[in-house]
C-alpha cells in the first residue's frame, strides 16, 4: 500500500495521517485530511459530491455543507504555497478535481511489520468490493461481563442458520454481544466482518445504499438497489451485522431476505427489539444480567457469582471511586442491580451516582423511585422505565429553583460538552444549530464556565472556516476563562484563535495569540494541548521563512507527543 503522497513542498504520509509542508506539520483536521487523501490518491480524475460523502462519512446522513467547510480548510492550508487553483479546483454541481502532479513512496526505508499491518487492517474499513476485506468493528473501551454463555450460543447458530436476529429489551446489551461475536468469527469469513449501524437512518431506503458505502460497493441509480446489492455481493463469504433494526424493521426484513436468496455464503447477524420474520431466521432472546435474590446474608463470595454485581463493581472501580465488595455491602449492591433488572445499560447509568452517594444511599433512592412508578411490580419493567425511573429520581431530589438552574448550566452544558459528538460525526449544521439555540437560552445566571465553553466550541468548529466571527467568539472565551481564573482553558482558546489567524496574511498575529497560549499552557506542563500549540507555532514560523525555528518548535512537539505514549 502506498504509504505518503508528495506534491509541491507537501508530503502526505497515509498511516500517520500527517501533512507535512517543507518538513514542519500542517494542523489539518480528521475529516479535511480525509478529504484530501481521497482527493489525492484520484489525482487528476474528477471525484464527485456523493463518492467523497461515502468514502468520508460511510453510513453516516451528513448535510452537502459539510463538504464545503472542508474543502474550504484544505484550500486555506495549500494556500500556503501561494496559489491553492494550482492543487485543488472545482467542478461546479459535480465535484472536485486534484489536478497537481503528485508522486508516491514509501514513507520509511523500511517495510511495516506484519504486526503494524494487521493493526492497519482492523482500524481503516476496508472494502469488500474492491478485494479489501477485513472488519469495521467498533473498538470496544471495556470488558464484556458475564456473557460468556451467550457468545457461545450466538456462534454456534452462526454455524447452523444465515440469519441469526438478537431481541431483547433496549439497554440489554444486544449490540455490544453482536460486535463482540462478530470479533470473535473474524477468522471464519474470509471476505470480513461488518457493521451496520442502523439507528441513525430516518429513511429505510437508505439502508441499501448505507450497507455499499461501508462494504465499497456502488449501487448507482438502480431502481432495484436492494437487487443490484445482493448481485455484487453474491460470492462473498462474510458476516453481516445489522444493528438496531427495529425503526426500519420491514425494509430491513427485505434486505435481509434478498441477500440471503442470492448470496449463499452470506450470514447476517441482526440485532432488533422484535424479529424481522422471514423465512430461515433463528431468534435468540438476549436477556439481563443474572441478579442474586434478596438476602440480608449475602456475602461477597455468593454476590461475585453474578454478573450483573460483577459489572456493577467493576464499572465503579474504572471511575475511581474505590468500591470494594465485601460482605457488608453484598447485600445493599445485589439490591441495586436487582432493582435495575439487571440490564447493563441501566447499571452502567447508575454507578457514577457513587460519586455523590453511598451504596445505601443509591439503593435507598432507587428503591422508593421503582416503588412509586411500577406499584412494586419491578421485575417486569421495560428498559425505557427503569432509565425514566433513574433520571427522575434524580430530579426529584433538586428544590425548585435547582431544577429551574437545571433546566437552562443542562441543556447549555450539554451543547458544551457535545463537541466530539458531533465532530466524529460530521454534523456542523446541527452542531451550529444547536449551539445558537443554546446562546439564544443563556441569561444573568448561566455560569460563566457555560458560556465559555459555547464560544470556544462554536469558534473553529461550528462556524465556517473564513466566518470572522470564528475569532472574534474565541477571544470572548478567552476573557471568560480569564475571568474565572481558568489558565489551561484560556490557554486552548487562544490556540484555537491562533490557528484561525494563522496564514500567510497575519502570520506576525497568530504568531502573537501562540505565544500567549504557549506561556499559559506551560505551566501544566507537557500536555497534547501545548505540543498542539508549539505543533501550530511551528507552522508560524514556517509561513515567516524561518524554517530552522520551525524545525526546532516540531521537534519539541513531537517529543511531547512521545512522552505522552503517541506513536509519533
Amino acid at each position: 500500500m502506498r504509504e505518503a503522497y508528495l506534491f509541491g513542498p507537501f508530503r502526505l504520509l497515509v498511516h500517520q495521517r500527517e501533512l507535512f509542508a517543507h518538513g514542519v506539520p500542517i494542523p489539518v483536521g480528521q475529516r479535511a485530511f480525509d478529504i484530501l487523501l481521497v482527493l489525492v490518491s484520484r489525482h487528476g480524475h474528477l471525484v464527485t459530491k456523493d463518492e467523497l460523502m461515502a468514502e468520508v462519512w460511510p453510513g453516516v446522513i451528513v448535510e452537502e455543507n459539510n463538504i464545503q467547510v472542508h474543502i474550504s480548510a484544505l484550500r486555506k492550508v495549500l494556500g500556503t504555497d501561494g496559489d491553492p487553483k494550482r492543487y485543488l479546483v472545482t467542478v461546479p454541481g459535480r465535484g472536485y478535481r486534484f489536478v497537481a502532479p503528485v508522486k508516491t513512496e514509501s514513507a520509511d526505508h523500511s517495510a511495516p511489520s506484519t504486526a503494524a499491518l494487521a493493526e492497519q487492517t482492523a482500524a481503516a474499513p476496508g472494502k469488500v468490493g474492491s478485494q479489501q476485506a477485513g472488519n469495521n468493528l467498533p473498538n470496544q473501551l471495556t470488558s464484556l461481563i458475564g456473557r460468556e454463555t451467550e457468545v457461545a450460543e450466538i456462534k454456534a447458530e452462526l454455524s447452523n442458520y444465515r440469519l441469526v436476529t438478537l431481541t431483547g429489551a433496549g439497554g440489554v446489551g444486544k449490540t455490544r454481544l453482536a460486535i463482540e461475536v462478530g470479533r470473535s468469527l473474524l477468522e471464519r469469513y474470509p471476505d470480513g466482518v461488518w457493521f451496520v449501524e442502523l439507528a441513525p437512518l430516518t429513511d429505510a431506503q437508505l439502508i441499501s445504499p448505507t450497507i455499499g458505502a461501508i462494504l465499497g460497493v456502488s449501487l448507482g441509480a438502480s431502481s432495484a438497489p436492494n437487487t443490484a446489492l445482493a448481485a455484487a455481493l453474491r460470492t462473498k463469504q462474510l458476516l453481516l451485522i445489522l444493528d438496531n433494526c427495529e425503526h426500519v424493521i420491514e425494509q430491513a426484513a427485505r434486505i435481509a431476505e434478498a441477500l440471503i436468496r442470492v448470496c449463499a455464503q452470506m450470514t447476517i447477524l441482526a440485532t432488533s427489539r422484535e424479529r424481522l420474520a422471514i423465512a430461515g431466521e433463528i431468534v435468540i432472546q438476549v436477556p439481563s444480567l443474572p441478579t442474586p435474590q434478596a438476602s440480608a446474608s449475602l456475602s461477597a463470595t455468593g454476590a461475585c457469582k453474578y454478573a450483573a454485581v460483577r459489572l456493577f463493581v467493576e464499572r465503579a472501580n474504572a471511575l475511581g471511586v474505590g468500591l470494594i465488595l465485601n460482605d457488608t455491602n453484598a447485600p445493599v449492591i445485589g439490591s441495586i442491580c436487582r432493582g435495575l433488572d439487571g440490564i447493563p445499560l441501566a447499571i452502567e447509568l447508575a454507578v457514577p451516582r457513587l460519586r455523590v452517594f453511598s451504596v445505601g444511599e443509591l439503593a435507598r433512592g432507587l428503591e422508593g423511585r421503582f416503588r412509586l412508578l411500577t406499584g412494586g411490580n419491578r421485575t417486569a419493567l421495560p428498559r425505557q422505565q427503569t432509565l425514566y425511573a433513574l433520571i427522575d429520581w434524580s430530579y426529584a431530589l433538586l428544590n425548585d429553583a435547582e431544577k429551574l438552574l437545571l433546566t437552562l448550566s443542562l441543556g447549555l452544558n450539554l451543547v458544551g460538552h457535545s463537541h466530539v459528538l458531533w465532530a466524529e460525526l460530521g454534523l456542523m449544521q446541527e452542531h451550529r444549530h444547536w449551539v445558537d439555540r443554546a446562546l439564544g437560552n443563556v441569561c444573568n445566571v448561566t455560569p460563566p464556565e457555560a458560556m465559555a465553553r459555547l464560544l470556544s466550541w462554536q469558534a473553529g468548529d461550528v462556524r465556517e472556516i473564513d466566518d470572522p466571527t470564528e475569532y472574534e467568539e474565541a477571544m470572548r472565551a478567552v476573557k471568560l476563562y480569564r475571568k474565572v481564573g481558568d489558565g489551561f482553558q484560556e490557554g486552548r482558546v487562544l490556540l484555537r484563535a491562533g490557528t484561525s489567524r494563522l496564514s500567510l496574511d497575519t502570520p506576525e498575529e497568530a504568531e502573537g495569540l501562540l505565544r500567549k497560549a504557549q506561556a499559559l499552557l506551560r505551566p501544566f506542563g507537557p500536555t497534547k494541548t501545548l505540543a498542539k500549540c508549539l505543533s501550530a507555532l511551528a507552522s508560524a514560523r514556517l509561513f515567516a521563512g524561518d524554517i530552522a525555528k520551525a524545525q526546532k518548535l516540531h521537534d519539541e512537539a513531537i517529543y511531547i507527543f512521545r512522552e505522552l505514549g503517541e506513536n509519533i
